[in-house]
């Protein structure tokens, strides 16, 4: 094969037993990214970003969930018992 070959580790940090992958760092910064933009973005039109700040929890939690739902959706037909063999 003669395309590009990066070999990286994907775990960026060891913390004794505590693995701290890339793909996990990249979710955090857009997560605090995010955060910082949307209270910006508040303040920057007058609203309070502690309704923001109580907004937080809720919608990672819907983030995840509806993530989880798509990729659900998405792969269905491998998720379905093969019946008859």
């Amino acid at each position: 094969m003669n395309g590009i070959i990066i070999n990286i580790d994907p775990i960026a940090l060891y913390l004794g037993n505590f693995e701290l992958r890339w793909y996990s760092v990249t979710i955090l910064v857009a997560v605090f990214s995010g955060i910082a933009i949307a209270v910006y973005e508040a303040k920057r039109k007058g609203i309070n970003p502690d309704i923001l700040y109580s907004l937080v929890p809720w919608l990672l939690i819907a983030g995840i969930v509806g993530a989880r739902l798509f990729h659900m959706i998405d792969q269905w037909d491998t998720m379905l018992p093969i019946h008859g063999r």
